[in-house]
């Protein structure tokens, strides 16, 4: 994971995103802006919830119609780790043997209206 708090990929300003979980917490929900301005809703199931504590959480998901595969022929899935009440890092589930993660991006709770 990235050490620099200012290395920041994604944030409200530059790439507001907003995260939130179905009514029965089996699916996890996201909206986002990208650069050109056009907006995205993606939605996914919950496959695995790891354990978490009062500042982070972490949970592995797979996109509805995910067409990105793995070296194996398979659909990605993700695990998205909350290292901050607002920052998270995306690791894809392939990647956790070499320890790989994106950036960090930012949570921007209201910033997009579902």
């Amino acid at each position: 994971m990235a050490d620099d708090p200012e290395d920041v990929a994604g944030t409200c300003e530059n790439q507001p995103m907003r995260i939130w979980f179905s009514e029965d917490g089996e699916r996890y929900n996201s909206a986002w802006v990208d650069e050109d301005g056009s907006e995205h809703v993606s939605t996914s199931r919950i496959l695995r919830r790891l354990p978490s504590t009062e500042t982070t959480a972490g949970f592995l998901i797979q996109y509805d119609g995910e067409e990105r595969l793995d070296d194996q022929g398979n659909p990605v899935a993700w695990y998205l780790f909350m290292t901050g009440p607002t920052r998270f890092v995306w690791v894809r589930e392939d990647w956790v043997p070499n320890g790989g993660t994106t950036r960090p991006l930012e949570r921007c709770d209201g910033s997009i209206v579902s």
